[in-house]
């Protein structure tokens, strides 16, 4: 769940959800190396089971970079088989990475740990799969 600035986090149970914790660090990780992925002509997407709502607040309220786009009902994972986990009756997505080009998926990151430093497990995958402009 990213949190959005001044409003409470979910905090009983939250921390003890393997996963759970660590979307509002990754996506700030996330935006701050933009640039570094645009150089590999890669974008990164953030895909939640939040609400349109939900997401565009705390999207603006941060200023990330990449778009945040809700699946609240649950078609990505459907399609995909995208991992899940319980929380106060709401179904959400583990955290994971998926590299796609030509509509193809070509790697998959799973699990993420920890969240903040994964983009420079990505930014090394793509220095090594990707060619550099």
């Amino acid at each position: 769940m990213i949190a959005v600035p001044g409003e409470a986090v979910p905090s009983s149970g939250w921390n003890d959800i393997p996963g759970a914790r660590g979307c509002t660090l990754q996506n700030i990780s996330m935006s701050k190396h933009n640039d570094d992925l645009q150089r590999y002509d890669a974008a990164s997407i953030g895909i939640s089971t939040q609400s349109i709502d939900e997401l565009t607040k705390v999207s603006s309220l941060r200023k990330f970079l990449q778009p945040l786009v809700s699946d609240s009902n649950l078609e990505f994972q459907e399609k995909l088989n995208i991992p899940t986990f319980q929380f106060e009756s709401k179904t959400m997505y583990k955290r994971l990475t998926l590299i796609v080009r030509e509509s193809k998926i070509v790697k998959m990151f799973y699990p993420i740990f920890p969240p903040d430093k994964h983009i420079f497990e990505i930014l090394e995958w793509l220095g090594n799969n990707s060619i550099k402009r």
